[in-house]
């Protein structure tokens, strides 16, 4: 199975596809919210129980599908703020010590990688990439809540983005091996 993801730290939209990408076997939103200030004892104890929140999930989640690699939209670091910057930041290295830690391969995608896979120009607007994943995989068209199905349309997307790269097939074979062999190797 193929992982798609769009991450953040506050909403972890992601989706999982079977090697030829045509059934989306899961779906979902991560969320992660703060803690109400008097109920947290620091920011940073905060980012740390949100941290293992997203590690938890994913790695229950790639375990039960079997997952053989991740594609994720990484963000650029082109963020507003600094709080933006360190949160992108947590999240990325979480995703990235997690993949390791699995040995499930991680594939990053830029935003304008995701748009000119998807809406074939980089200035394909949310609309726009919702409206192509909504179309490839009709069970997402009945999601209601807007906030994490742009987050799920966007996981998927980045699906769409790893079939038109030159790997996909490479990371499929190599990665469909690589567990194969540890499996065996394990057993």
């Amino acid at each position: 199975m193929l992982m798609g993801i769009d991450l953040a730290f506050n909403n972890v939209g992601f989706v999982v596809v079977n090697p030829d990408g045509l059934d989306m076997v899961s779906w979902g939103c991560i969320k992660t919210k703060r803690m109400p200030k008097k109920k947290r004892t620091s920011v940073t104890v905060d980012d740390i129980r949100r941290i293992e929140l997203i590690a938890n999930e994913l790695t229950g989640i790639i375990e039960e599908h079997k997952v053989v690699a991740i594609a994720a939209e990484l963000g650029t670091g082109g963020t507003q703020s600094a709080i933006s910057t360190k949160a992108l930041g947590m999240a990325t290295a979480t995703l990235v010590t997690l993949a390791n830690a699995l040995n499930v391969p991680l594939y990053p995608y830029t935003p304008t990688q995701v748009k000119k896979a998807v809406g074939s120009r980089t200035y394909a607007s949310k609309d726009t990439l919702a409206r192509v994943v909504e179309d490839r995989w009709p069970v997402l068209q009945s999601w209601k809540h807007k906030t994490t199905k742009e987050h799920v349309t966007d996981a998927a997307a980045v699906i769409l983005a790893a079939k038109t790269s030159d790997i996909y097939h490479k990371l499929f074979l190599e990665a469909a091996y690589k567990r194969v062999v540890l499996e065996k190797g394990n057993a």
